[in-house]
């Protein structure tokens, strides 16, 4: 009946992730993209328009961005 409540958490400085080298995504697998999804809720949970996978505790070099369209872009339908 009542599914449970995801766990939101950004990391923010001073966490070691942070300061790791971010490793590059070789191949964009299932798990990279169950990845960005993750990550794109939890941006979208703390009202954010873009997070790095450090932030999400992850070192990898990911980015999620949500650029909002203009009034003329959702006019138009894009």
């Amino acid at each position: 009946m009542f599914k449970a409540k995801k766990k939101y958490e950004v990391r923010t400085a001073g966490d070691p992730v942070l300061a790791k080298s971010a490793a590059p995504v070789g191949l964009v697998t299932p798990e990279i993209i169950q990845l960005a999804d993750d990550m794109l809720q939890s941006m979208d949970a703390f009202d954010g328009i873009g997070l790095a996978a450090p932030q999400y505790g992850e070192s990898l070099r990911l980015i999620v961005i949500d650029v909002p369209l203009s009034d003329e872009e959702k006019a138009a339908g894009l």
